[in-house]
């Protein structure tokens, strides 16, 4: 599901695909259908990815540009200018390369990559959702216990996991820290304009008695 202006992209939630009880399993199980997701049912055979040999021989993250303008000329960023042979691969024709890949690979590549805090925030996720169905927890709003179910969907749709009693949907979203979560909220910023795109594409559909609710999981938690 996305939205674009008035344009409404919703699709029905499905709930056919069953989390495993065993964690490792129930994570395997969300890793290939986010797998089969993304690769069309299997029918994208490769990914395009852009490989940053900065980062790739030195272990370091620099998304940002390596030189700046300082009285009429370029200077090199002292973050590059710390480390030793940098200016071998800082020219984008020889720093940046366009690999083919494996879409396991690369799906997997992306699901154990970690935040800036260390922790693999695809992993978190799938962790929450599966703590959410198997975790012996109440929906919010009819009280009724074990009723969660997946939305296999939930990749791409607001709603990750449903009441199959009332219908209300829950959507997992990990932040830094606590904190962050309460700065969020109180200012009401949230990082993807989605969210609220689909917060109002899903509540259409939504019945009568259904809510809708947001579940933040703190990376510094897990």
């Amino acid at each position: 599901m996305r939205f674009h202006g008035n344009k409404s992209h919703w699709t029905p939630p499905d709930t056919t695909s069953k989390v495993p009880r065993v964690l490792s399993d129930a994570i395997e199980f969300l890793l290939d259908l986010f797998l089969r997701k993304r690769t069309g049912g299997g029918k994208r055979l490769t990914f395009s990815n852009t490989r940053d040999l900065v980062e790739a021989r030195f272990g370091v993250h620099l998304p940002y540009a390596p030189y700046f303008k300082k009285n009429g000329s370029l200077e090199l960023c002292s973050a590059y200018r710390s480390i030793p042979r940098i200016q071998d691969y800082i020219d984008p024709f020889i720093r940046f390369q366009h690999v083919d890949e494996d879409p396991r690979a690369a799906v997997t590549t992306t699901w154990t990559k970690t935040s800036s805090e260390g922790a693999p925030y695809h992993i978190v996720e799938a962790v929450a959702i599966h703590q959410l169905i198997h975790g012996g927890h109440n929906c919010i709003c009819c009280k009724t216990f074990g009723s969660f179910e997946l939305n296999s969907k939930y990749d791409t749709s607001f709603s990750d996991v449903i009441c199959s009693v009332c219908g209300s949907v829950y959507a997992v979203w990990t932040a830094s820290t606590t904190e962050s979560i309460f700065k969020r909220l109180d200012k009401g910023n949230f990082n993807k304009a989605r969210y609220f795109g689909d917060y109002y594409d899903e509540i259409r559909h939504l019945g009568r008695l259904s809510k809708m609710y947001a579940m933040f999981v703190s990376m510094e938690d897990t």
